[in-house]
């Protein structure tokens, strides 16, 4: 079994999606502390040819909740604001009416409460829109309660893996040598995301798959490493 293990980001790059492509199942990092000014709740659009952020408010950023508990603020109209700045900056875009559907009803006002159930619903969409497997396991069902380089092994133990998808940067903290004295093999994601045409203007990156999806529609999946 070749299992990554990634955090249920919002609107996550092409890069999350390379490691779905690659490996047998992901196991959703639920269980670790929300980051504040992370990919937990924000992602990057192209706006005015720039990168600009698009974040979902949350209450208590600073009570250390894990992500599975973090709750989205109803006190800001962070839809409206979200689906205008996906409408205004994409509707010309080749595969913009394939996805407005879906896109107009995700940022319903109050149709999301937590986090994590929102970040995951638009991770099974593209999954779904682009025909690739999302197989996946919470970690909070494995109950594993190790930190660092042994949580990652310990979850990896609770999900059968033989083999492990670890991002580039897991080089710098991953116990390779208590990987291999349990049985499992490291490898290491080599992804880069590929530029590629977008309606506005010089390719700028990398941004929220949704960018890719506007622009490249099926040809995503050949982007994100699918064959």
């Amino acid at each position: 079994m070749f299992v990554t293990i990634h955090q249920p980001e919002f609107m996550p790059w092409a890069g999350f999606f390379n490691k779905i492509i690659t490996t047998d199942q992901i196991v959703i990092l639920d269980t670790v502390k929300f980051q504040k000014n992370y990919f937990d709740n924000r992602c990057r659009i192209k706006q005015g040819g720039k990168a600009q952020w698009l974040t979902v408010p949350v209450a208590h950023r600073d009570a250390g909740l894990p992500i599975n508990q973090m709750e989205i603020s109803p006190d800001v109209p962070w839809e409206k604001k979200s689906w205008h700045a996906l409408y205004y900056n994409y509707h010309k875009a080749p595969h913009w009416k394939e996805h407005a559907p879906f896109l107009e009803s995700f940022f319903s006002p109050g149709r999301w409460k937590k986090l994590v159930d929102l970040n995951r619903a638009f991770i099974a969409y593209v999954c779904e829109s682009l025909g690739l497997p999302f197989k996946f396991r919470l970690a909070s069902e494995l109950k594993v309660e190790s930190h660092g380089s042994q949580l990652v092994l310990d979850l990896c133990k609770a999900a059968g893996a033989s083999r492990y998808l670890s991002g580039a940067f897991g080089k710098d903290y991953l116990d390779e040598g208590a990987f291999k004295a349990a049985g499992v093999e490291l490898v290491f994601q080599d992804y880069s995301c590929p530029a590629y045409e977008q309606f506005d203007g010089p390719y700028v990156g990398p941004l929220s798959v949704v960018d890719m999806l506007l622009n490249q529609g099926p040809r995503s999946r050949e982007l994100l490493g699918a064959s």
